[in-house]
């Protein structure tokens, strides 16, 4: 399977043209070192025979064998999301001329499916990995039975399910929505709804569980039909659906709490098309504080996570479980924002 990749292939894998491929396999390419080291590095995890990288990187005199190498492993886009180039930015600050090499891997659905970790974990020259957006619980127990030290960013949301030496470096999650809805409660508002996968991730399970606590606390119910909680897919993307979802809704909620500032803008522009108005008869509240959110109509409340913070953060807690790999778990926190724009009242007294 692996002596029929062909350069397209990882072109495609990798988001460039077949050409820029062929070019840093040719020795011709005069771009960005990150990005020919990001595509040799795509060739070790395909296999790539004809281009011998495999051979390479377990030669005694590869780069990569003289240096202790991080790899960023990752089921998200790296190239083209902010959020996951920021905390790889940082990561790269971090380990600049301290004789580190950083390579990156992308997982693909078929590769978790099949159970199938990248080539460059088998060749024996990662020393230590930073993975992100990898939520599914048998794959991550696979990876970490490799026994290479290991901190996720983010995690699948049942944290201390799953047994092993390795640390989580997670935001502020549950405080921050916590106070947001409290301050909404004691504004007057009641009729409280969330919206998303709350069993996506922990960052999602904390927001959802910052929410309930709130209305426990002030004994108001936690109704199912003000809240969408779906499995994460096409329901929250989808306009059309997200309208019918919120028709069968009686009464609608005063307030939409959002997992993200993704589906909260969806959420807005559902409402609009139904003819509410956001934030004359709800009220959004939302996480992340991507840029759109002080683009659109009306900008976004919402919550700041600082990336490069989490970036910094991941690289010192995998460089000191480098160092001590049998030290137990730990979930370590990096603080959040709250971010008050115009798809909520002005008069509200925030906590």
């Amino acid at each position: 399977m692996a002596s029929k990749v062909k350069i397209q292939d990882i072109a495609d894998r990798a988001g460039l043209s077949r050409n820029t491929v062929s070019k840093i396999f040719n020795g011709k390419y005069n771009g960005p070192e990150k990005t020919r080291d990001y595509v040799l590095q795509i060739a070790v995890d395909m296999e790539y025979k004809e281009y011998g990288l495999i051979k390479k990187v377990k030669d005694e005199k590869s780069p990569f064998t003289n240096t202790k190498n991080i790899l960023i492993l990752t089921k998200g886009d790296i190239i083209n999301s902010n959020f996951f180039s920021y905390i790889v930015n940082e990561i790269q600050n971090r380990i600049e001329g301290e004789g580190y090499t950083l390579l990156l891997s992308n997982i693909r659905e078929v590769d978790i499916e099949v159970m199938q970790l990248p080539a460059n974990l088998e060749n024996g020259i990662v020393d230590g990995i930073v993975c992100m957006e990898l939520f599914d619980k048998k794959y991550i127990e696979k990876l970490l039975s490799i026994g290479i030290p290991t901190v996720f960013v983010e995690f699948y949301y049942e944290a201390w399910v799953i047994q092993g030496n390795y640390d989580i470096i997670m935001m502020n999650n549950e405080f921050q929505i916590c106070q947001m809805v409290n301050s909404l409660i004691k504004s007057g508002f009641r009729k409280i709804g969330f919206v998303g996968d709350y069993r996506h991730c922990r960052g999602f399970y904390e927001r959802y569980m910052g929410y309930t606590n709130a209305l426990k606390e002030h004994n108001i119910p936690i109704d199912p039909k003000l809240c969408m909680v779906e499995e994460d897919g096409d329901v929250y993307f989808d306009l059309d659906l997200i309208c019918s979802k919120i028709k069968m809704m009686d009464p609608v909620p005063d307030v939409f709490v959002c997992v993200n500032d993704a589906i909260a803008i969806n959420i807005i522009k559902s409402l609009k098309r139904l003819g509410y108005s956001v934030p004359g008869e709800v009220q959004i509240i939302s996480f992340d504080d991507i840029a759109e959110a002080a683009a659109m109509n009306p900008t976004l409340t919402t919550i700041r996570i600082f990336k490069e913070e989490l970036g910094r953060s991941a690289i010192d807690i995998l460089l000191d479980r480098m160092e001590y790999p049998n030290k137990k778990r730990r979930i370590v926190y990096v603080d959040t924002e709250r971010i008050i724009r115009e798809s909520t009242n002005r008069n509200i007294n925030w906590l």
